[in-house]
């Protein structure tokens, strides 16, 4: 299920929410035997001001991107900061993912997963990036099993005041790049 309910703020932007789930998803082998089963998939996401012909723009850029052999349509772009939305932010949560090797070797649990990511103030001098990563009930049995992977685990990251221009054309062509290149390296992601 998907819903969303962008409204127009003037000027050619948007400003709304948008809603997304999915249950019950299963995958097995071709022999019947159960590879992976998450019980539910739940998110939001929000945007203010973002254009929206920049909207329209990342869709078709992102279609080109996805046709196999062909040369990505890179126009897209925002041609100016004042074209990137001003706020934006995304969570999402998982539940009850059972992750099984069909050959016995190991298996994986948990109860739940969230993540969440905002980016306040894209269209202004400087900006704010925030992260927010939680999981727990994770179980690992056989040789998946590690003293290393917590049952629980927290992380909070937010970093202020980034130049906003250079912040958004750096996830942009970070984005880019590992669509057009899925190898790439570090630098390349980052260049």
């Amino acid at each position: 299920a998907y819903e969303a309910a962008l409204v127009p703020v003037g000027g050619g932007r948007v400003t709304g929410p948008s809603a997304f789930s999915l249950d019950g998803l299963t995958v097995d082998n071709r022999q019947g035997q159960r590879l992976l089963a998450i019980g539910s998939i739940s998110g939001t996401s929000a945007v203010r001001g973002l254009d929206r012909g920049l909207l329209n723009r990342l869709n078709e850029g992102a279609a080109s991107i996805a046709q196999p052999g062909g040369t990505p349509d890179l126009s897209f772009l925002p041609a100016t900061p004042g074209d990137i939305v001003g706020d934006a932010s995304m969570d999402f949560t998982v539940r009850d993912v059972s992750l099984a090797d069909p050959t016995g070797a190991g298996s994986l649990y948990l109860a739940g997963l969230g993540f969440a990511f905002a980016v306040n103030g894209l269209d202004s001098p400087l900006a704010r990036l925030g992260l927010r990563y939680r999981h727990d009930g994770l179980a690992l049995a056989g040789d998946a099993a590690s003293p290393l992977a917590p049952k629980a685990f927290n992380l909070d990251l937010a970093i202020e005041r980034l130049p906003a221009a250079r912040l958004y054309v750096a996830l942009l062509g970070a984005f880019l790049a590992a669509f057009v290149d899925p190898d790439a390296g570090p630098d390349a992601l980052l260049a």
